[in-house]
């Protein structure tokens, strides 16, 4: 069953992955931009997670690392970005905007 969200969500997540994609360091993260956060570590994202729900800082606590690491150090966490990117395009995927 899909998830359903906002347009500015869907927004968001197309804009995250699509920094992820391109290597581009982020200083805030758009989804929590639209909820005026900018502590990864109560980040209010519990979309469709690695095996769950679960805030992205828990899957990057489970990769050995933070999220915010994750966005700001491409170069030194090269291997965990297809995970990223992974992750970003099934929360996609498994959203509908709602009208």
């Amino acid at each position: 069953m899909k998830k359903q969200i906002s347009k500015r969500t869907m927004d968001a997540m197309k804009l995250l992955l699509d920094n992820y994609k391109t290597e581009t360091i982020m200083t805030t993260c758009p989804l929590c931009k639209i909820h005026l956060t900018t502590n990864c570590i109560f980040c209010p994202w519990t979309l469709f997670g690695h095996k769950g729900y679960h805030p992205c800082s828990r899957w990057a606590i489970k990769m050995g690392t933070t999220i915010l690491h994750i966005r700001n150090h491409y170069p030194e966490i090269k291997h965990l970005i297809p995970k990223r990117i992974n992750m970003l395009k099934h929360w996609i995927r498994n959203c509908e905007v709602k009208e």
